[in-house]
């Protein structure tokens, strides 16, 4: 990653325009990014308590209806979303969510996954292909292939989350836009964002644009899984305040399981109809946070 300090949290030349002078890191064009990385190289340190991240793929694993419907031995790892993904990505989120108008493009899944500081992460499985292509084929997914394995040995990439980071306590339209020189910033040819919107590397909102589950595994268990997993990750790493999201009316209670709060109706205009602003505010990287009092609140609405 390029590193770069952030200069105050909004400096800029000339105010009335609001153009937005603050450095952002980002990952740069490699001669990897045809490749998948062994995800170990990108991983940074975290705490103890991460490692609670991943009990909550146990009670998903012991799951007849999971055991069936995946045909793999079932060995999941969460970990950075890099440029090499992007298609991937993408793919996976028309898939998911098919008849979808959010507008979820391959410049906007980049630029988030390049910009974002390492929020963006997807949830991978090492599977062996052999007699079992049909299945690969059938959900359009992509594998990567794993260094000394056969051929057949392939990783795949089942659920993904996409994000960045926000200065508003609540999803706002700034956050779901990129600036629209981000591609020349890459290239070296700009420093500075065009305009305040997309990433701020000094927010402390974790502002969750996609959670795509393989249609494949929807409704078994894995989506709550990754995202529970992932908001521990967040917490242990100190990464935000809150986790952020907006959705329609009949996704709330799905977030709701998971620990987020309702706070009402959000006043986005990015998305047609009528969307509601979902929060979870992290305990911080000292505490656990308690997600036995999460399900036992969620059995009770």
């Amino acid at each position: 990653m390029v590193a770069t300090a952030c200069q105050g949290s909004l400096a800029t030349n000339n105010s009335s325009l609001g153009t937005c002078r603050c450095v952002v890191s980002f990952l740069p064009i490699s001669t990897n990014d045809e490749f998948d990385i062994d995800e170990d190289l990108m991983e940074v340190e975290t705490i103890g308590f991460d490692r609670i991240s991943q009990f909550h793929f146990y009670e998903v694993c012991r799951s007849d209806d999971f055991l069936r419907s995946f045909p793999f031995c079932f060995n999941p790892k969460l970990s950075f979303l890099k440029p090499q993904h992007v298609g991937t990505a993408v793919l996976l989120e028309q898939f998911a969510f098919e008849h979808s108008q959010r507008g979820f493009s391959s410049p906007l899944a980049e630029y988030r996954i390049r910009f974002s500081g390492n929020l963006s992460y997807g949830l991978f499985n090492i599977c062996d292909m052999t007699e079992r292509k049909y299945w690969w084929l059938a959900t359009k997914m992509r594998g990567w292939n794993i260094d000394g394995c056969p051929e057949d040995v392939r990783r795949l990439m089942f659920v993904h989350i996409i994000a960045t980071l926000g200065c508003s306590p609540v999803v706002t339209d700034e956050d779901m836009d990129y600036p629209k020189n981000w591609a020349a910033i890459l290239h070296g040819r700009d420093r500075y964002p065009s305009e305040p919107v997309g990433h701020r590397p000094h927010g402390r909102t974790i502002c969750l644009h996609s959670v795509a589950v393989c249609p494949r595994l929807q409704g078994l268990g894995l989506g709550t899984a990754t995202l529970k997993s992932y908001v521990q990750r967040m917490n242990s790493l100190g990464a935000a305040d809150r986790v952020a999201l907006v959705c329609r009316k009949p996704e709330t209670r799905f977030f709701e399981r998971c620990g987020f709060r309702n706070s009402g109706r959000s006043s986005i205009k990015t998305l047609v109809g009528e969307y509601y602003n979902m929060v979870f505010d992290l305990p911080g990287p000292k505490d656990f946070i308690d997600w036995n009092s999460i399900a036992d609140a969620a059995k009770k609405m």
